[in-house]
């Protein structure tokens, strides 16, 4: 009794295998002639078979992303490179679909921007900007478009602290640097520009 259960076991898998190498290679001769409706049902087929064969999943993957559902398509992309990080090339198509469904949502908000009569803005508040315009003064405001006041903060930061460079004598040591007039300015030309930023990120993040 045993021996004949896995004899079935075996007939039932190798013809699972068959169903699904014939339903792959009609989706791939499909896919072809650019017939990919006709593809996508093929590959439901397989996938119902051997839902985890990941040529199957990357083909569906792609058929996703052609019509257009760029943000399921990457999610399966990463899903798959996960599972086998020697599919570099998923990883790139993953990225891809950041970029373009990155872009789409600029581009929606830049046409509602345009429908309700205004000038429509980049996003400003994005985290890395945000972090490096924390550290660097007066790059809050370029990037909010204020150029001239940003270029302003940030020759004056620089001017303060060459100053107090040039005023330390090394053999006071480094630390002493810091206590200058001058280095107290510019800190306080950084913490300024610092409560400026952070108050813009709010502003454009409400907006």
């Amino acid at each position: 009794m045993e021996e004949n259960s896995n004899l079935k076991k075996q007939q039932a898998e190798f013809q699972n295998k068959q169903k699904f190498n014939e339903a792959m290679q009609r989706a791939k001769a499909c896919w072809t002639n650019k017939d990919y409706q006709s593809a996508g049902k093929f590959l439901t087929e397989a996938l119902t078979l051997y839902p985890k064969d990941l040529d199957a999943r990357e083909m569906a993957a792609d058929i996703l992303l052609l019509n257009g559902k760029v943000k399921e398509a990457g999610k399966e992309y990463k899903a798959i490179y996960d599972e086998d990080n020697t599919r570099g090339y998923c990883e790139e198509k993953y990225a891809k679909c950041v970029l373009q469904a990155y872009n789409t949502e600029e581009k929606i908000r830049q046409m509602e921007a345009e429908l309700h009569g205004e000038a429509p803005k980049s996003d400003k508040t994005n985290g890395y900007m945000t972090f490096l315009s924390c550290l660097i003064p007066g790059l809050g405001r370029i990037i909010n478009e204020d150029f001239l006041i940003g270029a302003i903060i940030f020759v004056l930061y620089l001017t303060f602290i060459g100053i107090a460079v040039n005023a330390t004598d090394i053999s006071e040591g480094i630390m002493s640097m810091f206590f200058k007039p001058t280095a107290i300015i510019a800190d306080i030309t950084w913490l300024g520009s610092l409560i400026d930023t952070l108050n813009l990120f709010i502003i454009n993040k409400r907006k």
